[in-house]
């Protein structure tokens, strides 16, 4: 009983980490969502702002994430600390350009639209919430 049992426990902390390199280097488990390309009109670099404000209005605080990559960028945030509410506890929409693959159309010129694209929508968020009584996280490095 304690060998078989031994054994479990050797298959099962095998296991998860097997299952975790697996689906990490997968071409199976890669990001290759590439709805940005259907949406691209919908997200005109110019009326970025405007659409942070009617979004704030609307909705309250939230930001653009941009999956481009392993790890999903967030422009504007390059000088401000990334909180845990900042991070779990607000409403981030991500905008899917490809992530850690190349299989999108026009990658390039899609990842910097939709890179600018969040950056001002995200700096004009960020002002937002700044001067918000309703937003509850912290957000360092803002200009009130």
């Amino acid at each position: 009983m304690l060998k078989m049992s031994v054994r479990y426990s050797c298959y099962q902390s095998l296991w998860l980490p097997s299952v975790l390199f697996i689906l990490t280097f997968s071409n199976l488990a890669f990001a290759i969502d590439c709805s940005f390309e259907k949406y691209q009109k919908s997200y005109s670099v110019e009326s970025a702002k405007s659409d942070a404000t009617a979004s704030y209005e609307r909705d309250g605080v939230m930001f653009i994430a941009v999956a481009n990559g392993f790890v999903p960028e967030r422009p504007g945030f390059g000088h401000i600390v990334l909180s845990k509410c900042l991070i779990l506890d607000t409403k981030w929409k991500t905008l899917w350009v490809g992530a850690d693959s190349s299989e999108c159309t026009n990658k390039h010129q899609m990842v910097e639209q939709a890179v600018d694209y969040a950056l001002r929508f995200n700096q004009q968020m960020l002002k937002h919430a700044s001067t918000s009584n309703v937003y509850k996280c912290t957000i360092q490095g803002t200009q009130r």
